[in-house]
């Protein structure tokens, strides 16, 4: 009779023996009954445990929820409205108004109309007082322009550059305002020789800085001319042209 052995060639770990330090006792809570100590290390041990902390309500693992976060899309930006222009108290539609606007026109030496009624002549004239006085470059009417009419803190005509000039008394013509050699209003300076169309006005101290585009015949440049006045001079310094003196007519 024939005995065949079967030989592994592999190695069978032997499992040590868990050892369980305890003592039972049929019935719980009896005299002899100890409840079961995992030891310090084992994977029943509390201590040696690492659990996630508890998560509160509107929180995640992620990270704490906003307070007050928005939920939906977010909302549209607010747009800011610029405020409306400021009005002025009198209205030039008034016969009454313009009247008024018109006699504190002529007698800072700015308007020398009959009008009865806002017509163009109180607008240019308007227009070179705003011009002159350090307001906008235009004819509008607003509060600003009615302060500065009304109060004391002005420029009358005859301390501004605005009128009929010419380079010797001499050549000043009796009685006239519009044949002058050199004619200036807030917008442009005119002679028989060339025109300087003004685009900007700047009041400085004891001076205005005028931005233009002056024509002489086939020359065409753009300019800074600043104005001084003293008593009836006037003094034109131009950027490139030099300086020139003037006599008022007026």
């Amino acid at each position: 009779r024939r005995i065949f052995a079967i030989v592994s060639t592999t190695s069978i770990p032997i499992l040590a023996p868990m050892k369980v330090e305890a003592s039972v006792d049929p019935q719980c809570g009896g005299p002899d009954w100890t409840p079961i100590t995992p030891k310090t290390g084992s994977l029943f041990h509390a201590e040696t445990q690492s659990l996630p902390p508890p998560i509160e309500i509107g929180e995640s693992r992620r990270g704490p929820a906003a307070v007050g976060a928005p939920t939906g899309p977010p909302a549209p930006p607010i747009e800011i409205q610029p405020p409306p222009p400021i009005q002025a108290r009198r209205d030039l539609s008034k016969l009454s108004d313009a009247l008024w606007v018109q006699g504190r026109l002529r007698a800072l030496g700015f308007y020398a109309g009959q009008e009865r009624n806002w017509g163009p002549l109180s607008r240019e004239a308007l227009r070179n007082f705003k011009a002159t006085n350090g307001l906008s470059f235009d004819d509008r009417w607003d509060e600003l322009t009615e302060a500065r009419l009304a109060g004391e803190a002005y420029v009358r005509a005859e301390q501004t550059f605005l009128g009929g000039w010419a380079s010797s008394p001499n050549e000043c013509l009796p009685g006239s305002t519009t044949l002058q050699p050199l004619r200036i209003s807030s917008r442009r300076a005119q002679s028989d020789g060339g025109t300087c169309e003004f685009t900007d006005i700047q009041r400085e101290e004891g001076a205005w800085r005028v931005r233009a585009h002056c024509v002489v015949g086939s020359e065409r440049w753009p300019a800074t001319i600043r104005f001084t006045v003293a008593g009836r001079l006037l003094t034109w310094a131009s950027s490139g042209k030099g300086t020139e003196t003037y006599y008022r007519c007026r």
